[in-house]
């Protein structure tokens, strides 16, 4: 049997075995990782993942409370995996916050996934 089409190569994803540094920042609208790849600043998007609630540590409202601030959840790791909040009122990823992750390539197109946040910088 001979196909009309060639099926479409699967690029496997690559995860970097070593950690870095990003600071989140809004990029064309999106929020992006600042990351120091090879010495040079990139900016890269974040993996779907990083957005997922499940075994984040620390989360935020997606909306101000009543006096404008936004709310920091801190949970522990064992409550972040069994109770993960909803990604329709938190998130993990806020802009001007450092970040731990790695970097993940499909292909030629690079990711930051979120491993730990740290701090507002």
């Amino acid at each position: 049997m001979e196909f009309l089409f060639k099926p479409i190569e699967q690029t496997k994803l690559v995860r970097s075995k070593e950690l870095y540094d990003a600071i989140c920042v809004k990029h064309n609208d999106k929020l992006c990782a600042e990351v120091i790849i090879d010495g040079k600043k990139t900016i890269i998007p974040f993996t779907k993942d990083s957005f997922d609630t499940k075994g984040k540590e620390k989360i935020f409202t997606k909306t101000a409370d009543k006096h404008g601030r936004i709310i920091c959840i801190i949970r522990s790791k064992d409550h972040a995996i069994q109770f993960p909040e909803s990604n329709e009122f938190y998130t993990p990823v806020r802009e001007r916050y450092k970040y731990s992750g790695n970097i993940v390539s499909n292909g030629n197109i690079k990711y930051f996934d979120i491993v730990e946040t740290y701090f507002k910088v």
